[in-house]
């Protein structure tokens, strides 16, 4: 809480001033989670949290040419990579050329490979 470690969860019988604070929940094999509240006075505070869980997911493509982008954050341009995603949604662009060619949501549920095919001819 506020970056002071103050134990592992449940917490029970912890004394919070009233004010703003930032808790940071942390598991290994989970998405972390940062959460900010101010705390009013009051005889207790019940918060409860859920993480999301992380899978190691391996991505091929026999494509050539071809740059990925998830979530418009990470690229590459390999034909095999290894990645950690956090359960849910993602969004994979790919890109021929610095043009946009193709864009699929992609949900990780499990622990899974991915292979991507381009669905139209690569001519250009």
């Amino acid at each position: 809480m506020d970056g002071i470690p103050i134990g592992e969860t449940p917490i029970r019988n912890q004394q919070i001033i009233p004010g703003p604070h930032n808790f940071e929940i942390i598991k290994d094999g989970y998405a972390s989670l940062t959460y900010s509240l101010i705390v009013n006075p009051a005889k207790a505070v019940n918060l409860d949290f859920y993480l999301n869980p992380i899978y190691k997911i391996k991505f091929t493509t026999e494509e050539e040419g071809l740059t990925f982008e998830l979530n418009k954050n990470h690229q590459w341009s390999d034909k095999k990579i290894r990645l950690e995603l956090e359960a849910g949604e993602h969004v994979l662009s790919v890109y021929k050329k610095d043009k946009v060619v193709d864009e699929q949501t992609i949900l990780v549920d499990e622990p899974k490979q991915f292979k991507y095919f381009f669905k139209k001819k690569l001519s250009d």
